[in-house]
């Protein structure tokens, strides 16, 4: 058996799993047509796991929205994969089908399912962002239509607080009242998100942007270009670029500086390492580039973010 323990409420509008590797997956039906997913998933979805869900959920037409906050989802279509990263969310159209993802890898975030025959008619927020969602792309004559929004900052830490209220077995009142607010969020994160054009990539494609990160995040300090990239897999700077940002929404460069940044960040709060030597740990050849790369992130210089963290931490410690 793949999970330990499932709670089923009397009304069955609370479904909770508790999965045998620690993982948690709640379900709600805060609203007649509406269920959300509270997904904390830690090595995917088994069959039995599967089968469950879909004994306690009906097979329909509806709109599945999801948006996974540790960016370590693979959307799966046909022969395309994508890596859902925590900036965006996905909106989806199924036809006769149940209502969950297919996870096979690390999960945290909300899955939010409208029923398409079963949603009462009316101006709810939900009936409005299922009408928003329709009109943006997702055609009612095809299946596997789907399209990619950009979360605000906003939509993120209410998920982030809808989820903690999930897992929590926080009131339905409570929770209906969040679900309604994150809605409300989808509808403007939709409205005017430009990343509905953005594609699916192929397998190989996949492969190459994988390899390119983790040669960023496990080799940080070594001198790494795109030039050095495109040489490698004979593609183009131009399209490798878009090839990583489709998989994981930041062009190259970016994101190697945000992994050196995130490094130097460590490195001057945990250790006594110098300026220069925390510089070239981080794959900088000068203390001059390195401080003006680390300003720009922080808005303060490396020694200068160095000072202010003693000076809090032993203030800390001082109360």
């Amino acid at each position: 058996m793949t999970y330990n323990d499932v709670i089923n409420d009397k009304d069955n509008r609370r479904l909770e799993i508790s999965l045998k590797n620690g993982g948690r997956i709640v379900v709600y039906c805060p609203l007649e047509g509406v269920h959300i997913f509270a997904c904390d998933i830690m090595c995917g979805i088994q069959e039995e796991v599967k089968r469950l869900i879909m004994n306690n959920l009906s097979r329909g037409h509806f709109i599945l929205s999801a948006v996974c906050l540790s960016g370590t989802y693979k959307h799966k279509k046909d022969n395309c994969i994508k890596v859902l990263n925590p900036r965006d969310g996905v909106a989806e159209r199924r036809l006769d089908d149940y209502p969950f993802l297919d996870v096979s890898s690390d999960y945290l975030g909300l899955v939010t399912v409208l029923y398409l025959d079963k949603m009462p008619k009316g101006d709810s927020i939900y009936s409005r962002l299922k009408d928003k969602v329709g009109k943006l792309g997702l055609n009612k004559e095809k299946k596997d239509s789907l399209f990619y929004f950009r979360q605000s900052n906003l939509t993120r830490r209410a998920v982030e607080t809808l989820l903690g209220m999930c897992f929590s077995n926080e009131s339905q009142d409570m929770i209906l009242i969040k679900v309604i607010e994150v809605g409300l969020h989808y509808i403007d994160d939709i409205s005017t998100s430009n990343s509905g054009s953005r594609r699916l990539v192929k397998k190989s494609q996949l492969k190459i942007a994988e390899e390119i990160m983790n040669c960023l995040t496990k080799r940080y300090n070594e001198p790494w270009t795109t030039k050095c990239f495109a040489e490698k897999f004979k593609i183009s700077g131009t399209t490798l670029n878009k090839y990583f940002f489709s998989v994981y929404g930041y062009e190259i460069k970016e994101y190697q500086i945000k992994v050196r940044m995130e490094r130097a960040e460590e490195m001057l709060r945990e250790t006594d390492y110098q300026i220069g030597e925390i510089a070239q740990r981080v794959g900088y050849s000068t203390h001059t580039k390195f401080s003006a790369a680390f300003k720009a992130k922080y808005g303060a210089t490396p020694f200068e973010f160095r000072c202010r963290y003693c000076a809090s931490h032993l203030d800390k410690q001082d109360k």
